[in-house]
C-alpha cells in the first residue's frame, strides 16, 4: 500500500515496501516524462508522423520505451520514405 509523508527535499514522498523516492527523485522523473512527451510530440508533428499525438501520451506514462521504439520504428520509417 502506498502512503505519502510530509513534505522535505530529502524525505520520502512515495513509499512502497523497500522502493522510496525522495521529493527531488519525483520531480526529475516527472520532468523527464514531461520532456520526454514534448519532444515525441513536436518531433512527430514536424516530421509528418501519424498519431504524434499517440507517441506523446505514451511518452508522458513511461520512459524510455516510448523514446526508443519512436526513433527506430516511426522516425527512422519516415526517414527512409524520404530518400527513395
Amino acid at each position: 500500500m502506498m502512503a505519502a509523508l510530509t513534505t522535505g527535499l530529502n524525505r520520502a514522498i512515495v513509499t512502497d515496501g523497500a522502493a522510496t523516492l525522495t521529493l527531488w527523485q519525483l520531480l526529475l522523473v516527472l520532468a523527464l516524462l514531461v520532456l520526454q512527451g514534448f519532444f515525441l510530440f513536436f518531433d512527430g508533428r514536424r516530421r509528418g508522423v501519424r498519431g504524434y499525438w499517440l507517441w506523446a501520451l505514451w511518452g508522458l506514462t513511461t520512459c524510455p520505451v516510448p523514446f526508443l521504439l519512436y526513433w527506430f520504428l516511426a522516425r527512422r520509417k519516415r526517414n527512409i520514405s524520404k530518400s527513395t
